[in-house]
């Protein structure tokens, strides 16, 4: 057994997570362009709002009925979700220029981190100390020791002298379909998930499979956190 002690004497009950952003609802955007979804006939379409690092436009248009609204700006739902993961800004919070126009890293980052949230909060509150607090980050880019560029979300257990564990997944962008678990600087976890392999190989799976799929990846990665978080001597 390691520093962490797998009981918890918090008098708390549960992490303090902060929730998702809540947005008011926005109006439908007008524009006189034709809609870029499939079979639209609709020449209302206004044009996604996203640009990437490399200063290119989406060069796509959408009408009421298919755009999807960020911040009352009109995006494709590629970078919809793009957008929401790291924030609609010329750069983002830790120094980085939006995502490539292509790049599905920091929304497929976002995906996982939400579906595992509550498991991994679950998890960290084995290892947190009284006095320490639970914080999530949300997603954003990291430029490795390589040069290279991955996209994360980070869990920490902190208290007033810093970070003792630090848990994140993250997605490099040299390696794009692959998702890895990190614990500080290790990383413990590294696999392409089953549902991008399916997609890589155009296979078809029914829903109740994929949910299983699903599950056993997250578990494995989970348990590879878990076991590392045990085994260890020092804070992370």
């Amino acid at each position: 057994m390691g520093l962490f002690s797998r009981k918890s004497d918090s008098p708390q009950d549960s992490f303090s997570a902060p929730l998702p952003e809540t947005r008011a609802p926005s109006k439908p955007l007008v524009g006189d362009l034709p809609c870029s979804a499939k079979g639209c006939q609709n020449s209302t379409g206004a044009a996604c709002s996203y640009v990437d690092r490399r200063n290119r436009h989406c060069k796509t248009a959408w009408c009421p009925e298919h755009q999807f609204l960020v911040n009352g700006q009109c995006y494709c739902r590629r970078h919809a979700n793009t957008v929401d993961a790291v924030g609609n800004q010329e750069h983002t919070t830790y120094g980085f220029a939006m995502p490539d126009l292509a790049n599905r890293s920091p929304s497929l980052v976002r995906w996982v981190a939400n579906d595992i949230s509550d498991r991994v909060e679950k998890l960290l509150e084995r290892y947190r100390t009284p006095g320490e607090q639970y914080h999530r980050e949300r997603v954003h880019a990291v430029r490795g020791v390589d040069g290279g560029v991955r996209w994360e979300a980070t869990w920490q257990l902190f208290d007033h002298t810093g970070s003792r564990v630090r848990v994140s997944i993250e997605v490099r962008e040299a390696t794009p379909t692959t998702l890895s678990a990190r614990v500080g600087q290790l990383v413990v976890y590294s696999e392409v998930p089953p549902w991008i392999l399916h997609r890589e190989h155009a296979e078809d799976v029914d829903p109740d499979t994929d949910v299983r799929e699903r599950d056993m990846f997250y578990e494995m990665m989970l348990k590879a956190i878990d076991e590392h978080l045990t085994d260890s001597d020092e804070p992370y």
